[in-house]
C-alpha cells in the first residue's frame, strides 16, 4: 500500500474522531448554556448586568468554537489535498 494512501486513511480517521468529539463537546456546551439561561431567568439575585456579562461570555465562546471548527476544517481540507494524487485532482 502506498504511503500517501496510508496517510490519507489516518487523516480520514483523525478527522472523523475530531468531528465526533467536537460535536459531543458542542452539544455539552449548548446544553450547559441552556441550563444556565433557564437558571438565570428564574433566579432573583442575578442582576441584569450579570445576565448581560454571562450572555457576552456565551457569545464569545460560541464564536471561538465556530472559528476553531472552521480553521480545523480548512486545515483538514488542505491536508486532504496534499494526499490526493495529482491525477485525481484533474
Amino acid at each position: 500500500m502506498d504511503q500517501k494512501q496510508i496517510m490519507k486513511q489516518v487523516l480520514d480517521f483523525n478527522q472523523r474522531a475530531f468531528n465526533n468529539t467536537f460535536t459531543a463537546l458542542s452539544t455539552l456546551q449548548d446544553e450547559t448554556e441552556s441550563f444556565l439561561t433557564r437558571f438565570m431567568e428564574k433566579s432573583n439575585f442575578i442582576t441584569p448586568e450579570g445576565k448581560r456579562i454571562v450572555q457576552q461570555f456565551t457569545d464569545a465562546y460560541r464564536k471561538g468554537r465556530n472559528d476553531f471548527k472552521a480553521l480545523a476544517d480548512e486545515n483538514y481540507r488542505k491536508a486532504h489535498e496534499y494526499f490526493v494524487p495529482a491525477d485525481k485532482k484533474q
